[in-house]
């Protein structure tokens, strides 16, 4: 599991040493987001105008996140603007996400869970690491901690919250 995470952290590494060694001037958002989002996330994402290399990073990043996290990171640059510390968020949620994605499919779930938490460390309102994250207490019959992540859900997305209420309802909890 040690190698998973030292290969996460190397692939990330890499993806963002290569964006800053090939990337130089600018570039029209429109031009480079085209076709890779969602039509939603291609109008909050437009917001930043010309690209320069660390805003080609960022949304090169996003093309790998899962959709939640892509839509949460392009609703921050529309509302708050691009910003390197949340290039830094993306590249460590990108990290975080991945390694507990890898855990909980290896059936490592308290190693899946710490990661979630640790991404939600940096992030505390990251739909997507609350979603996985509950997935995992569910996997685990952790009930309490399954249903506080479906509250917090109920008021951050409530597309995810209802995502994570089926496997919810399935095991029974609900009253």
């Amino acid at each position: 599991m040690k190698k998973i995470f030292n290969l996460l952290i190397i692939a990330s590494i890499l993806i963002a040493f290569s964006t800053l060694i090939f990337a130089s001037g600018t570039i029209g958002v429109r031009d480079y987001i085209k076709d890779k989002f969602p039509l939603l996330f291609n109008f909050f994402l437009s917001s930043l105008e010309d690209l320069d290399s660390h805003e080609k990073e960022f949304i090169d990043l996003l093309l790998n996140l899962p959709k939640e996290e892509q839509q949460y990171y392009a609703k921050e640059v529309y509302y708050h603007g691009f910003s390197l510390a949340l290039l830094e968020e993306v590249i460590k949620s990108y990290t975080y996400t991945n390694l507990g994605s890898a855990y909980r499919s290896a059936g490592d779930y308290p190693k899946a869970i710490e990661a979630y938490q640790q991404a939600l460390q940096m992030d505390p309102d990251n739909p997507a690491a609350h979603l996985n994250l509950g997935v995992c207490y569910v996997d685990i019959g952790d009930k309490n901690s399954a249903l506080d992540e479906y509250k917090i859900l109920q008021e951050l997305d409530i597309g995810l919250a209802n995502r994570l209420f089926d496997p919810i309802k399935l095991k029974g909890w609900l009253d």
